[in-house]
């Protein structure tokens, strides 16, 4: 097995039934790489599993910024669909309203950004006068 692949599946181990990082599974991971894996090795292990870990853990703190209200059943369904697309179970939604858009919402989980504003159509029309790309 290489080292990349044994970083993807102790990652896989850090997590509980409940798919929450537990901080005793990734102890154990952590000292399982420093005792079992070979000396030459260890470092770049637990830097790729550090890696990975904070790749994973980055798309499971998601924020929803909006313009306006925006009512609990609406926060609860946004919080579905982003663990819908994700692929993980997101562990906290921070919500919060954003001056700079106009009218509508941007969903951020990790590197995905989900947008459906004013602010956002203006932009991509702006893009569009100028000719430049997306």
């Amino acid at each position: 097995m290489n080292r990349n692949s044994l970083a993807q599946i102790l990652v896989k181990e850090s997590f509980g039934p409940d798919g929450a990082a537990d901080i005793q599974r990734v102890r154990a991971v952590c000292e399982y790489i420093q005792t079992r894996a070979p000396k030459t090795e260890t470092l770049y292990i637990l830097r790729k599993y550090k890696a990975l870990m904070e790749s994973v853990l980055s798309r499971r703190n998601c924020r929803v910024e909006y313009a306006g209200n925006l009512d609990k059943a609406e926060l609860e369904s946004l919080k579905k669909f982003l663990a819908q697309r994700a692929g993980v179970n997101v562990s906290e939604v921070q919500a919060g309203e954003n001056p700079e858009l106009l009218a509508g919402i941007r969903l951020i989980c990790g590197d995905d950004v989900w947008e459906n504003s004013a602010r956002a159509d203006l932009d991509s029309l702006n893009r569009a006068i100028r000719g430049e790309q997306s």
